[in-house]
Order: C-alpha cells, then sequence, then structure tokens
C-alpha cells in the first residue's frame, strides 16, 4: 500500500500529510492573528520547534518569517 501510493503520487503519505499540514499553516499565517504555536497544534504538531523545522524545510523561511513577508 506504501509503495502503490508514492508510486501514484510520487511522495510518500508523510510527505503528502506535511505538505497539507503547512498548506494549512500558510494559510492561516496569513488571514489570522493566532499564534505561531497554535497553529502548529492545530496542524496536529505538538513540538512548536519540530513545526518550525518542517515549515523552513518545506518554504526555505520559518513561520514567523514568513507571516512578517505577508504583513509588509
Amino acid at each position: 500500500m506504501l509503495r502503490g501510493f508514492k508510486r501514484k503520487y510520487g511522495v510518500t503519505i508523510v510527505q503528502f500529510l506535511n505538505q497539507c499540514r503547512m498548506n494549512y499553516a500558510k494559510n492561516e499565517l496569513r488571514f489570522t492573528d493566532k499564534q505561531i504555536d497554535t497553529i502548529a497544534e492545530e496542524c496536529g504538531i505538538h513540538d512548536s520547534s519540530y513545526f518550525n523545522r518542517i515549515f523552513r524545510t518545506t518554504e526555505g523561511i520559518s513561520a514567523g518569517a514568513y507571516r512578517r513577508q505577508w504583513r509588509n
């Protein structure tokens, strides 16, 4: 099943889940004033440093910098 998922979609289930989480987080960072820790929790990531590491890996900047980029 896991290999079939990667063959069909080109990413692993974990990568797909992280993409979904980061898409949600980006939307929340842009359009709400919620704390980053709250957004991380809503994404299902209970460790804010882990959330920031995933965010930086996928987006190339920190969650805080992403928010500031859209606020200016």
